[in-house]
């Protein structure tokens, strides 16, 4: 269970790395939390892993939180010259554990100097599923490196929106790259409402096969709000699937 901010930096030529090898326990989100793993803006950012030592699969802790109305922001990105974003790995996120949704998930593993180094590659081997009950954005991704970790024909959510008359949030994956893992992968995105007007945004990245190596199958977006126009879909980038 997280109750606070954890906040580390850069040190003897060791990043700041946030590690729970807890063998892909659940993790609870107890308190509006933020994990920032480079102080200053001044070297590499460490790592964020959420259940296991190693990225992808051996990091895939679910995430929940234990309130309603909890943020989590996992950033992992610098803004130094020629210095590396952290890798971020992560489970499901869902109601499971907790028993509430979270109102926002925030990642942010880029190197965002003009003279940057390597993006940090996010890890998501499961869906991402928030209630923020507001407009504004809800699911936040940013990072020119992420992987839909999965096996072979595997379906992925994207949801912002867990009572279907309720405000909807946002989804902003505009600086972000997807692949998959592996083939046959499905990424639907999901911020309906049943009220009009109350649908959410999408703003889309980059869909391809770098990073992961594999294309995603299907892409599906669904802004639809009762008899409304739905919300609006911003296209900022190639889809190749």
């Amino acid at each position: 269970t997280l109750n606070g901010n954890v906040s580390l930096d850069f040190a003897n030529t060791q990043a700041g790395n946030f590690v729970l090898n807890s063998g892909s326990a659940a993790v609870v989100i107890a308190q509006d939390v933020t994990i920032d793993t480079e102080q200053g803006d001044t070297d590499d950012a460490g790592k964020i892993l959420l259940g296991g030592a190693t990225g992808g699969t051996g990091a895939a802790s679910a995430v929940s939180a234990s309130a309603t109305g909890k943020t989590l922001t996992l950033n992992a990105a610098t803004n130094a010259a020629s210095k590396n974003g952290g890798e971020v790995s992560l489970g499901a996120v869902n109601n499971t554990a907790g028993g509430q949704y979270l109102k926002t998930l925030s990642i942010d593993a880029r190197s965002t100097n003009g003279t940057p180094g390597t993006t940090g590659t996010v890890h998501l081997n499961g869906g991402i599923a928030v209630d923020r009950q507001a407009t504004g954005d809800a699911i936040t991704i940013a990072s020119g490196d992420v992987r839909l970790t999965a096996a072979a024909d595997t379906g992925f959510t994207f949801s912002t929106n867990q009572t279907a008359a309720n405000q909807a949030g946002n989804v902003n994956l505009t600086n972000a790259t997807f692949s998959g893992t592996n083939t046959g992968i499905d990424l639907t995105i999901n911020t309906s409402s049943t009220t009009d007007g109350q649908a959410g945004t999408v703003s889309l990245g980059v869909f391809g096969n770098t990073g992961g190596g594999q294309y995603l199958n299907q892409l599906t977006v669904n802004t639809t709000d009762g008899t409304g126009a739905g919300g609006q879909v911003t296209l900022n980038g190639n889809v190749s699937l």
